[in-house]
């Protein structure tokens, strides 16, 4: 697909979008993502990873959550763990 084509299908999603239409777009290009989707949801080995609005979604965020990154994962679904740290002597 060159851009042009891309371009006309997501003004297309954008158009009917706008009419109530709901779709569910599975993509890995983050610029198509951030251009027309509502929410983000990441599923990772077959779990829901994060799940953000995109107002709220950064591109460090969603990445993270794609990878694995157990900070940006928890920062993604609002659940940060608390680690405890040991005093270790020096």
């Amino acid at each position: 697909m060159n851009q042009t084509e891309v371009r006309v299908g997501l003004d297309m999603i954008r158009s009917l979008a706008a009419q109530g239409i709901v779709f569910v777009l599975i993509a890995h290009y983050m610029s198509e993502i951030f251009q027309v989707c509502d929410d983000i949801t990441v599923l990772r080995d077959d779990q829901n990873a994060a799940h953000l609005a995109r107002e709220t979604a950064t591109l460090d965020v969603v990445v993270g959550a794609m990878l694995g990154s157990e900070a940006a994962a928890a920062k993604a679904t609002g659940q940060h763990a608390r680690r405890q740290i040991a005093d270790e002597p020096l």
